[in-house]
Formats: structure tokens, C-alpha cells, sequence
């Protein structure tokens, strides 16, 4: 009697490699997306040192170089707006308006921090990193402004914002300080 050479494959060698296939599509997968995920997160850091670094050079470019007087502090509680005003040695009066309202049942998230000469403000919003809707269908963002402190003492003016997202593992501070009528 005659053998038949079978060279073709089984199902079971077909359904070894068909498993074999997924397993190493799964795996390169699951590195593909922790590689995006990581490279989003980077971007994220990226653009909050950016508007850090732009807003911390305007303001201390006026504060140390054109000299600070004088700094009058106010906070408006029901908006949650700090107004900074600066004068100058220069004679020249600068403001930084500090919005910080965290979204409710009522308002969207509203985040910014404004800088220039009294009434001509440059508007910097905070950088949008991630944003979602809450539960009263109003949008909130990842990256909101924690904190913001001012101090006066010892005629040194002190600001410092800080900034927090959930999925960094970093805090962020916008930090200046200057001598006043130094």
C-alpha cells in the first residue's frame, strides 16, 4: 500500500499560529499605546513650561528691570479674580488679573491669567491639556489653577500660582518675586 504525503497543516497547527499571531498583536499594542501615553504626557508638561516660562519672563522683565514702586493687592471673592496693579519707577502702572473659577452646576471651568499696562491686558489663557463635561453638562478642564498666593512682607512682593492636572506627576508653579522700591 501506498502512503500519502500529507504536507499541509492541521487545524490545530493553524489555530497554534492563529494564537501565537494575536498574542504578539496584543503585546505590541499594549506597547504601542503606554509609548503614546507617555508622549501625550510629555507634550502636556511641555506646553505648561512653556506658558510658564513666557509669563514669568514678561513679568519679571517689568518688575526687575523697570523697577517696582508700589503693589496693590485685591481679591474679588464672587469672581474669583485676584487684580495685582504694579507701578513702575517708570511712572508706568501695570495690572495682572488672576481668574481662577472652578466649574459648578451654574459655570464652565474659567482659568486665565492677564498681564500688561492698566486696561490693556494681554489675555493668557491657561494651557488646555485635556477637558471634559461634568455631570451638570459644563466643561472642565484637566489643568486648573490650584492656588494662588500674594505677599507684601518685608517689602518684597512674592506671587505664586500653581497649577494641577491629575495624570502629571509634577506640581507646576508660576513663581516671581521682586524688591519693592529697591
Amino acid at each position: 500500500m501506498k502512503k500519502l504525503n500529507n504536507k499541509g497543516m492541521t487545524s490545530v497547527e493553524i489555530l497554534i499560529s492563529f494564537v501565537v499571531v494575536v498574542m504578539i498583536s496584543i503585546s505590541m499594542y499594549t506597547t504601542v499605546s503606554a509609548y503614546q501615553n507617555k508622549q501625550q504626557v510629555e507634550s502636556f508638561k511641555e506646553k505648561i513650561m512653556t506658558y510658564k516660562n513666557l509669563l514669568t519672563k514678561e513679568v519679571n522683565d517689568d518688575l526687575i528691570k523697570k523697577g517696582l514702586i508700589a503693589v496693590d493687592v485685591q481679591f474679588d471673592e464672587a469672581n474669583g479674580r485676584h487684580t495685582i496693579s504694579f507701578t513702575l519707577k517708570n511712572g508706568q502702572t501695570k495690572r495682572m488679573i488672576i481668574t481662577n473659577v472652578k466649574a459648578s452646576s451654574s459655570v464652565d471651568d474659567n482659568f486665565s491669567i492677564e498681564y500688561g499696562d492698566k486696561d490693556k491686558e494681554i489675555y493668557y489663557p491657561i494651557p488646555n491639556v485635556g477637558e471634559y463635561e461634568n455631570d451638570h453638562g459644563k466643561k472642565e478642564y484637566d489643568l486648573k489653577i490650584n492656588m494662588v498666593e500674594v505677599s507684601t512682607e518685608n517689602s518684597v512682593f512674592s506671587l505664586v500660582v500653581g497649577f494641577i492636572h491629575p495624570d502629571l506627576e509634577s506640581k507646576y508653579n508660576i513663581t516671581i518675586v521682586c524688591p519693592i522700591n529697591f
